[in-house]
């Protein structure tokens, strides 16, 4: 989480509840990865509760390099893969088909060009007021691009489902974004992170009511 090292791991511990109580009630194997999408954030959660601990004194440099990579792979590379394919394999819209697959190509390729990022450039995370900064020395030219192919594959494909609720989750992390964007502008990679994690408690109720549905 963006505050603190105790809000991160009190985040990390309710996520991580949550996701596998939404794991547990899944009602078939198309549910899986999506009802992990709030076990994944408590793991992320976690990481950056350990960056904080790294980053004041006494310093440890190696824990900080690993936390910081961490939380950047699950952050950057994983959930523009993992989001829209949860998405698509729950719940398939015959209507958006070729849009949905073309979605998680976009995910594939943005998470493809951070791995080259993340492996080539520097990159730094520190403590800046009540938020942790990080300094990515990625290719300028390439930076608005990236970003909006990102939000594009992780946003979108909630909007596109047949689903009216997981639909409100998309709306719902796209508004996220843009008030993170405009009130807490360098640090959008970890607040929106906490928006999102946050968010990610209404894929149990979604699961929840979808297998409700079911038994009716």
């Amino acid at each position: 989480m963006c505050f603190s090292a105790n809000a991160s791991f009190g985040a990390g511990v309710f996520l991580t509840t949550i996701g596998v109580i939404a794991t547990k009630n899944v009602n078939n194997n198309k549910q899986i990865l999506f009802a992990s999408i709030p076990f994944l954030f408590g793991i992320q959660q976690f990481t950056e509760g350990i960056l904080w601990l790294s980053l004041a004194p006494p310093f440890n440099y190696k824990l900080q390099y690993l936390a910081t990579y961490l939380f950047l792979i699950i952050a950057q590379i994983i959930w523009p893969i993992i989001i829209p394919l949860a998405i698509y394999l729950k719940d398939k819209n015959k209507q958006y088909h070729k849009i949905q697959l073309m979605l998680i190509s976009i995910g594939i390729i943005v998470s493809g060009y951070l791995i080259f990022c993340i492996s080539t450039f520097k990159v730094e995370a520190k403590i800046v007021g009540m938020h942790i900064l990080y300094n990515e020395s990625f290719p300028p030219q390439f930076h608005n691009l990236s970003g909006l192919l990102y939000i594009i594959a992780t946003a979108t494909m909630p909007l596109l489902s047949d689903n009216k609720m997981t639909r409100y989750l998309g709306i719902t992390i796209l508004a996220s974004y843009f008030f993170t964007k405009k009130f807490y502008s360098g640090f959008e990679i970890s607040v929106w992170c906490f928006f999102a994690s946050i968010i990610s408690l209404y894929i149990l109720i979604i699961i929840l009511e979808e297998n409700k549905k079911s038994l009716q």
